[in-house]
């Protein structure tokens, strides 16, 4: 976890647990609110960035592998 540089929590109470057991900077964190905007992209540039980014979205659990 000291190496995450950000972290998306599914809801506050998570956000609060994060900072309180695992010392995560609040500013390092920020909540999403239930739901996803959808956003149409026109061309395949619009999709491009440059880097690496992971994204989990779920736990990480036996159950759902």
């Amino acid at each position: 976890m000291k190496k995450t540089e950000h972290i998306a929590s599914v809801s506050k109470a998570t956000a609060e647990d994060l900072v309180k057991y695992f010392n995560i900077l609040p500013s390092k964190i920020t909540v999403l609110h239930v739901g996803v905007e959808q956003k149409s992209v026109e061309t395949a540039e619009e999709m491009s960035f440059e880097g690496v980014h992971l994204v989990h979205v779920g736990g990480f659990s036996f159950e759902k592998n």
